[in-house]
């Protein structure tokens, strides 16, 4: 007769995990994937404790983020889809803020670290001139190996100038690494990236949460600047464009009414200057053919319009022989 085993009994602990990961779940606008590779159980203290009370930080399988995913997928659309995202080592973060506001707090958060062997340099790696405390031994011939020059100073190693002993893109040496740990210098940046994030039924990939916020201010600047002038142009009433409006009606009907003579209170000084202008011009044109015809202070008031004398260089030069003449004509006009 065919005996069969009984079913494995699944290990409290494990149970309780996945219910405190589908809690987790379902009370949280977000849930972000990140890689775990690279961060310490110091760093992960740290940013816990950044992000308390904004966001909970879990390490867990991958085996039971599955199940309570599976658990919320009557509550949360979609949220199935991240279970193709469950590879390798996850640090996994429920947080009730936006997604793009967590990767900033995260990407500004990173901290410093030793290098190990086989990193890729973040930037160029610089080692400062000046007394190392170590006394003479091998390690002076260990920083020669990676290009340090070196002297004795007052009984220890010192570095003469400052160095450049891996440039960004770099592989680290197991020996370059070496050196920096006994130098205390710590390259490298390590912080967590979340590389998928889930809300509200979309899935943001990390490119997506990469975002330039000066290039989004000056993008808002402009199109705010835009929006304005067209909202102008086109005479758009709204609380930013009412004060520009009226002013620019004004303006408008003060320039038409001066054109067409209108008298109002606002427009009568200038409709007058404007007439005494033209009056000017006129008498001008007539004092030109029968000076005796206009009061002779119209004559001698010069109009706005370019004087005659301005033209006399020109009328000498034509008509050399006619001096006399031409002095006496422009001695009539003007007095």
């Amino acid at each position: 007769m065919a005996t069969t085993s009984p079913p494995k009994k699944i290990p409290t602990v494990k149970l309780n995990t996945v219910e405190q990961l589908t809690n987790l779940i379902k009370s949280s606008d977000v849930l972000g994937i990140a890689k775990a590779e690279g961060i310490g159980a110091k760093q992960i203290q740290r940013l816990r404790k950044l992000l308390e009370g904004d966001a909970t930080l879990k390490v867990t399988k991958n085996t039971l983020m599955r199940i309570a995913l599976r658990n919320c997928k009557d509550e949360k659309a979609d949220i199935a889809k991240l279970e193709e995202y469950l590879i390798g080592s996850n640090i996994f973060i429920f947080a009730k803020m936006d997604p793009f506001k967590l990767t900033r707090i995260l990407d500004q958060n990173k901290m410093r670290t030793l290098a190990k062997p086989g990193h890729t340099a973040p930037e160029n790696i610089v080692v400062p001139a000046g007394n190392t405390g170590f006394p003479p031994g091998p390690l002076i011939t260990e920083f020669g190996n990676i290009g340090l020059p070196t002297k004795i100073d007052a009984g220890n190693i010192a570095i003469t100038k400052d160095t450049t002993v891996a440039k960004k893109g770099d592989i680290i040496s197991r020996q370059l690494a070496l050196v920096l740990s006994r130098l205390g210098i710590e390259p490298m940046l390590v912080g967590l990236a979340v590389e998928i994030a889930y809300e509200d039924g979309a899935l943001i990939h990390k490119e997506q949460l990469q975002i330039d916020v000066e290039e989004i201010r000056r993008q808002f600047i402009e199109a705010v600047s835009q929006a304005l002038n067209l909202a102008t142009n086109i005479a758009y009433p709204t609380p930013e464009t009412v004060q520009i409006l009226i002013q620019k009606a004004f303006m408008n009907s003060m320039r038409l009414a001066e054109t067409a003579s209108f008298i109002t209170p606002e427009t009568l000084p200038a409709v007058l200057m404007k007439a005494n202008r033209q009056m000017l011009v006129l008498a001008s044109e007539i004092g030109s053919v029968a000076p005796s015809v206009v009061p002779q202070e119209l004559i001698q008031t010069p109009p706005e319009t370019p004087p005659p004398e301005e033209k006399k260089p020109e009328v000498e030069k034509k008509k050399p022989s006619e001096p006399e003449e031409e002095e006496g004509g422009l001695g009539d006009l003007f007095g």
